[in-house]
């Protein structure tokens, strides 16, 4: 006798059916996402497309073209702001750049870069440190919309007197209009600050190493991974940083329990920065 399913039952069904057939055509494999961030964002993207179900997206999937990066785009929170976490900047600014200016090229990988604002909060105090000219930023991103936002320079939103404040609680020296010009009602950063970055298609999930940095920073992103995805992924930093390289997470982040955190000390408790080791 076929035992009829709950509700929940067949809506899990439905997402373990959209994402699979995700991860076969267009080889996106979501899976170790958190089920339940996932589960909101895959209940907003039904939303955007006026459907019941997942099961009534799975035909875009098969037909339309480049619909993964629709899904992509909705199902990625790209959400930062200018020197979000004055605190985490300042101990950057204060822990890693005396030690950066030692080097004769610096390469930094800034991982789940959204929409640019950790990009070009990096860029400016590198900048006020006399550091950028001989640095690589490297910007990558899963989703191609977010990559392009980034790398046009341009804000998402305008700046209000918060981000004037995070930019001078993390060590500005001058003013933070200063690095942008406005017109048509946008903010756009200045062209020779982003002359040293390279932007970059790159999934965590997925992907390998690609750069040897002497700094990685990925915050507010391994937050919407499951255990066994962070694990991946400090593996893959660990096999990108030079020893005695830095890495920096959010501040709702941890390397607690994960077997990679053997090779990091922790340097700024508060801001979570950490050195790996050097052997």
């Amino acid at each position: 006798m076929n035992k009829l399913l709950s509700k929940q039952e067949i809506k899990q069904l439905e997402t373990d059916l959209f994402l699979d057939l995700l991860c076969r055509i267009y080889g996106i494999d979501l899976k170790d996402n958190t089920s339940a961030t996932l589960g909101r964002r895959l209940d907003a993207l039904v939303a955007k497309y006026q459907k019941k179900s997942l099961i009534d997206l799975m035909p875009l999937l098969l037909h339309e073209k480049n619909f993964d990066e629709k899904v992509i785009e909705v199902i990625t929170i790209q959400y930062s702001y200018l020197f979000r976490n004055a605190f985490f900047f300042s101990s950057l600014r204060k822990e890693t750049f005396k030690q950066l200016q030692g080097l004769e090229k610096i390469k930094i990988w800034i991982a789940g870069c959204a929409n640019g604002e950790e990009v070009y909060s990096l860029l400016i105090l590198l900048h006020e440190a006399n550091l950028l000219e001989k640095t690589t930023v490297y910007a990558t991103d899963i989703s191609k919309q977010a990559l392009e936002n980034a790398q046009s320079g341009i804000l998402q939103k305008e700046i209000k007197k918060e981000d004037i404040e995070n930019y001078n609680n993390a060590g500005g020296k001058y003013s933070l209009s200063d690095y942008f010009s406005f017109a048509y009602s946008k903010y756009k950063l200045k062209e020779n600050l982003l002359s040293n970055v390279v932007f970059k298609e790159h999934n965590l999930a997925q992907d390998k190493a690609f750069v040897k940095a002497d700094m990685i920073l990925c915050r507010n992103v391994m937050i919407y991974f499951n255990h066994e995805l962070q694990e991946r992924v400090i593996e893959l930093f660990n096999n990108s940083l030079v020893d005695g390289g830095y890495l920096g997470i959010g501040i709702d982040e941890s390397l607690e329990f994960l077997q990679s955190a053997s090779a990091y000390k922790q340097i700024s408790y508060d801001a979570n920065i950490f050195q790996k080791a050097l052997l």
